[in-house]
């Protein structure tokens, strides 16, 4: 277990944690009744809470997410930006439930909503999405490579920016 664990962490930065939808999702297929047989018709898709609100701003057009929350599913490869196919093989997790994945800024890629929920709203592009701690980092200013911020809520975070490269933690 130690090699599998070992080889997580390195595709997606993460240690495995109940934190991570990968677990979620994997105890949800293991523990619901006819959840395969759902998956298999088509009648189920996972995300994130940015999936959900794009799926339903968008009548259920997009099913997409952003890098910033796909990160955090311990299902996206950090140097492909992309779900890792030998992660959803080891998971049994399969890549059609899950949203695509696509830039945090991205002018055509999220949708035009059109939610009968909120129609002052329609025909508005959504543009743009990015998730909790990783939205922090540049909401408090942090652009600058080495800029890093801690915030306390939920739980305690800390978030450093280092540009293009990917600087692995040895402590998770």
């Amino acid at each position: 277990m130690e090699g599998v664990t070992a080889k997580i962490k390195d595709i997606t930065g993460l240690p495995i944690a109940t934190y991570f939808s990968a677990t979620k999702i994997i105890h949800l297929l293991e523990t619901v009744p006819n959840l395969k047989n759902e998956i298999e018709e088509n009648n189920v898709l996972f995300g994130t809470i940015d999936s959900f609100l794009i799926w339903k701003l968008t009548s259920g057009q997009n099913h997409v997410t952003d890098v910033t929350n796909a990160s955090r599913t311990m299902l996206m490869n950090l140097q492909t930006l992309q779900y890792d196919d030998e992660l959803l093989s080891l998971f049994h997790i399969p890549k059609s439930i899950l949203p695509k994945i696509t830039s945090s800024s991205h002018p055509t890629d999220f949708g035009i909503i059109s939610s009968a929920d909120i129609p002052s709203m329609t025909g508005v592009r959504i543009t743009g999405v990015l998730g909790d701690q990783q939205a922090a980092l540049f909401g408090q200013g942090c652009f600058e490579i080495g800029d890093a911020k801690c915030t306390y809520g939920t739980g305690a975070f800390l978030l450093l920016n280092t540009g293009t490269n990917a600087i692995r933690s040895g402590k998770c």
